[in-house]
């Protein structure tokens, strides 16, 4: 085994001095001549210049052949460490590309789509949107995904303004895709849309089980106290004035109106 091994190494030894154009008696001072002769005539042929150079130190002897090197070289994991060694940047955005898919189908998936919009508009201060948002999960028992956002409509500080400036372009989105179930404004603000076209009046009232009886009115007699729940949201600590003997929904100065929005097809 070890004579074919040394066999090897003297025929890759030949081999060397043949690309140098020598015999294995050159001596050194020959050796860096031809060398320096085959570079310049070779110069520009990059793989030619890199077997030159190879034969040339394994001549000289500055290249030393070491078994454990060559034997991880040649293992899966030697094969392994040099493809991640030239590759490991592309693989690393690869795999990160990938898992953010993954994490965005999986949240898509999961995700449930909205079933009813509601929208506090105007001169409105929420204290805390997620008690809104838990209440009308209680509340509204069919809304398995309900949304609940707050816009304001004007402001007084820079920033104030710029964050109405933002609420007024979402309000006309939202105006112009009819996603607004549920609206619950000011009075300017109620008044600005239904100036605007944008409520269908309606007869609001409850039945003796306290379910609520919607039916077309005029305008104006859509008009009913909000629940406790939503005036306290609202910012208006009053309770909602219960209805007259007559069943006619009485509003006061501080209550605030819901309509339902005219989104439907002619």
């Amino acid at each position: 085994m070890q004579e074919d091994k040394n066999s090897a190494q003297q025929e890759d030894k030949l081999k060397y001095y043949q690309i140098l154009g020598l015999d294995e008696s050159a001596k050194e001072e020959t050796i860096k001549k031809a060398y320096a002769i085959l570079l310049k005539k070779h110069k520009g042929n990059k793989d030619r210049i890199e077997e030159i150079d190879a034969a040339y130190n394994h001549v000289m002897g500055y290249y030393v052949v070491n078994e454990d090197e060559e034997q991880y070289a040649a293992s899966n994991m030697g094969r392994f460490g040099n493809f991640w060694y030239h590759n490991k940047v592309p693989v690393i955005v690869l795999l990160v590309t990938t898992f953010a898919l993954v994490v965005l189908i999986i949240n898509t998936i999961r995700t449930k789509p909205t079933d009813v919009n509601l929208h506090f508009i105007g001169d409105l201060y929420v204290l805390d949107i997620n008690e809104v948002y838990d209440d009308v999960g209680t509340y509204l028992e069919n809304a398995k995904a309900p949304n609940v956002e707050q816009l304001v409509l004007e402001g007084e500080s820079m920033l104030e303004m710029q964050f109405a400036s933002d609420a007024r372009m979402k309000l006309m989105s939202l105006i112009a895709s009819g996603q607004m179930d549920v609206i619950i404004s000011d009075a300017k603000t109620f008044y600005y849309l239904a100036s605007q076209g944008l409520f269908m009046p309606l007869d609001v009232s409850k039945d003796k089980s306290g379910q609520f009886i919607v039916k077309d009115g005029t305008f104006g007699s859509g008009t009913i106290p909000l629940d406790d729940m939503l005036n306290q949201a609202a910012g208006n600590d009053k309770k909602t004035t219960e209805k007259q003997e007559t069943g006619t929904p009485v509003r006061q100065k501080n209550d605030y109106a819901v309509y339902a929005v005219d989104n439907m097809d002619d």
